[in-house]
């Protein structure tokens, strides 16, 4: 190979990795900053935390938009490709000694090629 070629090759490398190419390890952009391809899904990650005592045995169901998912009580990832647009997620499923602390449910408009976090903290109590 020509020392030109190799020039050639190295700035094309630089110039694919710079731009994002169809790498796997692209960066994922934050809710709000889309990607700018209309197809691509809206993606959510979620995290369940559970402190406290006496702790639900059977785990949670988790909504996305009325589906059901059964989740254990302590989660920490979850990604799920969804259509752009708006969502609603909820917890059920706890025992009578545990409650959602904060939003329960969330509701997130994720736009396309969008990343969103959604997080549930439940706390459990004698």
């Amino acid at each position: 190979m020509t020392r030109l070629s190799t020039m050639t090759l190295v700035l094309g490398a630089v110039a694919l990795a710079a731009c994002g190419g169809d790498s796997p390890t692209a960066p994922t952009r934050a809710a709000g900053t889309g990607l700018g391809n209309a197809d691509a899904p809206a993606r959510v990650t979620f995290q369940i935390v559970t402190a406290g005592s006496e702790l639900d045995v059977d785990g949670y169901a988790l909504f996305i938009n009325g589906r059901l998912n059964d989740v254990p009580v302590n989660m920490l990832r979850m990604t799920a490709d969804l259509e752009p647009g708006a969502h609603t997620m909820w917890l059920s499923g706890l025992a009578e000694n545990c409650e959602v602390e904060g939003e329960n449910p969330l509701v997130l408009s994720i736009g396309a090629g969008e990343h969103a976090d959604a997080s549930f903290e439940v706390l459990c109590t004698d």
